[in-house]
């Protein structure tokens, strides 16, 4: 009988540590219920889909910013699906539940990626594309690549730079890679009260900063690989051609924060004066996190600018 009672425990254990592991290899596959992959080469590209609601006028491609991820675009998606507009939100690789580039990956270029995420799910000149911050830049150089695009949406963004061809070796190194790490890992350990300030700080908006969720920033960042990711994205820039924005024939929606304390002035001005064709929108007492903490202030602004 006791032998009996034992084989059963136990198999129930082992039965138990199964489901265990099948449920947190579920909750990886697919961090969102509407999470899903797109394999281009070695990339896994995570993405989540926002259905219209109702009619769909049309679909949007979000690019987010530096060390955040697609959750960063909920707010925003919310306002543009009720709307009538589809919402895909991307991580860029390196970034949350994307995979991350080490030296065994043969590169593509992210603005590649995400064109290619778009023609596997409809034709190039049915999307219009948004970006903030280094999102931005993504969309920038995507929407000079290819005009077809229907139209370009910038949320405060940051044209990417060039990265000197001759310290590309230096960055990519095991060493820099191992400092990155530490560093996120650090970033990831951190005090929330210390993350939340800073949120409010860049927001501009503390009661907005004091109440985030830190652990949607901080959780994708302790990916594995994270580090050594970032130097080959760092080294990878694909470097914005300023004097070809302004060619740029589809419509163009800019978003400025009035207070950004994030990008340099001279950033925000030049790409400003690099894109005369765009319609300007200047959030007042915005910050670089407009597109979170003002979501619904853009998102009416971005329907507006669609619709008419």
């Amino acid at each position: 009988m006791n032998k009996r009672f034992f084989k059963a425990v136990s198999f129930l254990a082992a039965l138990a540590i199964v489901f265990s592991i099948f449920a947190c290899s579920a909750a990886a596959e697919t961090p969102f219920d509407n999470s899903r992959f797109f394999t281009d080469g070695d990339y896994r590209i995570h993405y989540r889909i926002f259905e219209a609601q109702g009619p769909q006028k049309g679909r949007i491609l979000f690019l987010h910013g530096f060390l955040v991820s697609t959750y960063s675009w909920e707010n925003m998606a919310a306002g543009m699906t009720k709307a009538g507009y589809e919402c895909v939100l991307a991580d860029l690789p390196n970034f949350g539940y994307s995979s991350r580039e080490n030296a065994g990956t043969k590169a593509v270029p992210r603005e590649d990626l995400m064109t290619d995420l778009m023609k596997s799910m409809a034709p190039l000149d049915t999307w219009y594309l948004a970006g903030h911050s280094m999102g931005g830049g993504v969309a920038m150089n995507i929407a000079i690549k290819h005009p077809e695009i229907a139209g370009l949406l910038l949320y405060c963004p940051a044209p990417n730079t060039a990265f000197p061809a001759y310290l590309k070796p230096v960055v990519t190194s095991k060493l820099m890679g191992s400092v990155y790490t530490a560093f996120f890992k650090i970033a990831a350990s951190a005090p929330e009260l210390i993350a939340r300030l800073a949120v409010g700080y860049i927001a501009v908006d503390m009661k907005f900063g004091l109440s985030y969720d830190v652990a949607k920033v901080t959780d994708p960042l302790q990916t594995e690989g994270t580090g050594t990711g970032m130097t080959y994205m760092t080294a990878n820039t694909a470097p914005t051609d300023m004097a070809a924005l302004s060619n740029l024939k589809m419509p163009v929606l800019l978003v400025e924060g009035e207070k950004d304390n994030t990008l340099p002035k001279s950033t925000i001005t030049g790409t400003i004066a690099a894109l005369p064709q765009a319609t300007l929108y200047i959030v007042k007492g915005g910050g670089h996190m407009s597109n979170e903490n003002k979501a619904a202030e853009l998102a009416a602004v971005t329907v507006d600018f669609l619709q008419n």
